[in-house]
């Protein structure tokens, strides 16, 4: 937008816009500021170590991506055939390959839910310090503007986009096809945490 000569006025706009159309939901499995069991997950916690709102034993990515949708689900009303934008983001130690594992399994339930998906991306975008986690934010796509912004080459380091170099999602075709050569079976992306247990600060 700025590039193309929007005004101060014009921007704040559109980030007014924005800010009613996207919602962000983490999950984590270990944090300074709380405590977890071997192999848990807390939903819900907040980017700087706020608290969620439970913790279970973690299954598979599947299922962190069942529950990420259902909650933010409640705050949209997902409507048959709407657009919207993935963004899966590590919010400390979680590899490329389990964050495009996880983008899978996330664009695989919208999908189910006859949600098309305009634009999805993958990486680590902002981290929290002393957390091990992820990230999902899905953004409502209002206006064909918004995709064309997100879709436009950049060259910010933590979300480039070029010619050169693209770091967005991997085809789903193709981490079906990793997961056959290294013998992960469905859904089972993460290799059990190992959680360092500290006490809250």
């Amino acid at each position: 937008y700025a590039k193309n000569g929007a005004s101060v006025e014009e921007l704040q706009q559109v980030a007014d816009e924005l800010l009613e159309n996207v919602k962000t939901i983490g999950g984590a499995f270990s944090g300074d500021n709380f405590l977890l069991k071997e192999n848990e997950i807390y939903y819900g916690i907040g980017i700087h170590g706020e608290e969620g709102y439970r913790k279970e034993r973690f299954e598979s990515s599947e299922m962190l991506a069942r529950e990420l949708i259902s909650k933010i689900k409640l705050s949209f009303g997902f409507k048959s055939q709407d657009t919207y934008a993935v963004l899966v983001n590590s919010l400390g130690e979680v590899t490329k390959m389990e964050q495009l594992i996880f983008n899978n399994d996330v664009c695989e339930l919208l999908e189910a839910e006859e949600i098309s998906i305009g634009f999805d991306k993958a990486g680590t975008f902002l981290t929290s310090f002393g957390i091990k986690g992820i990230s999902l934010t899905l953004l409502k796509i209002e206006d064909e503007n918004w995709l064309k912004a997100l879709k436009t080459k950049v060259g910010m380091v933590v979300f480039w986009r070029s010619d050169r170099f693209e770091a967005a999602c991997v085809p789903i075709a193709d981490i079906d096809a990793r997961k056959r050569r290294m013998k992960i079976p469905p859904h089972k992306w993460l290799a059990q945490p190992k959680v360092h247990n500290q006490q809250a600060r």
